[in-house]
Parts: structure tokens; sequence; C-alpha cells
């Protein structure tokens, strides 16, 4: 710019495109932020009621005395599950270090996956035995609410496995 020569006009259609690039910008962060947070507080740790098929996700639907009431009834059945789960991670390590190690053992592969195996149905026991430890303090109708539940989260493979065929008959109506 030469003294004497007026000064130029600010590049506005510039400014423009440069303020509209941020409110955009400022606009997608608040959306991503805003899920994020909505995703933690509704769908988060504590409320396994909308993806858990399990006895825990249903527990969570009960009120919080009766679902108390009931995992303090079977809290000893539940201590002696502790450790068989642990077995199992224990077992499971030792095989994926026997499948992983250079050159290959088969005679330690096959050895620690039949003790993976033993510890799966070990805890597996444990765990009926849990789920039955809770189901049988339930009343009557806790226990039919806990049968729909169940039903209505079971996993869906496909046409193979639809209700009503032969191969698998639809379990019975509760009552």
């Amino acid at each position: 710019m030469t003294p004497g020569s007026p000064p130029k006009p600010p590049a506005s259609g510039y400014s423009k495109l440069l303020i509209a690039s941020l409110a955009l910008n400022l606009l997608f962060i608040g959306l991503f932020a805003g899920a994020a947070i909505v995703r933690h507080r509704w769908h988060g740790p504590r409320d396994a009621s909308l993806s858990d098929p399990s006895l825990r996700g249903f527990m969570f639907q009960l009120p919080k005395e009766r679902r108390e009431s009931i995992r303090v009834s079977s809290e000893q059945v539940r201590q002696a599950w502790r450790p068989l789960r642990r077995a199992v991670q224990d077992a499971r390590a030792a095989y994926n270090a026997a499948m992983y190690a250079q050159p290959i053992d088969t005679g330690l592969v096959e050895k620690t996956l039949g003790e993976l195996i033993a510890a799966e149905s070990a805890a597996r026991r444990a765990g009926i035995a849990v789920l039955t430890s809770a189901i049988a303090q339930m009343t009557p109708d806790e226990r039919k609410r806990f049968q729909e539940f169940r039903r209505r989260h079971e996993p869906r493979f496909g046409h193979r496995f639809r209700q009503g065929d032969d191969d698998n008959p639809a379990p019975p109506a509760p009552k």
C-alpha cells in the first residue's frame, strides 16, 4: 500500500466464510460432546437392563430394596463363584501362552486347553448355582417377569433359529 492511496476494504466474503466455518465447527463439537454426555448418562454401566439379557440386567428393573435383598441372600454362593472365574482367567492366559510359544508344543497346548475347558465347566456350574439361588428368592410374579425378560432379550440368529420350527420349538408361554 502506498501513501496517499485509499485503504482496501476488508475482505468481507472471506471473513464471513471464516465465521461460518467456526460456527459449523463449534456446532459439531457441541453435538459430539452432547452425544457423549447423553450416552454416559442414560446408557452407562449402571443401566445394564437395556443390553444385558442376564440376571444382572433383570435385577436393575426391580426396586432397589428388593434387588439388595436378593443380592445379599445369594452372596455366599457368589463368593464361591469368584475364585472359579479367576481360575478361568488363569487357564485362558496359560492356553494363550502355550498357543503363541515358539516352537509350539502341541502336548502343552492340548493340556492347557483341557484345563481351560475344565475351569470353564466348573465356573458355569457355579454360575448356575448363583442363578438358581437368586431365582429361589424371587416371588412368582418376579420369576414370570424374568422369564419374559429373557425371552425378549434372547439373541436372534436369523432364519435357522426361528421359533416354531421343527428343530427349535417355541418355549411354553409363562402362566
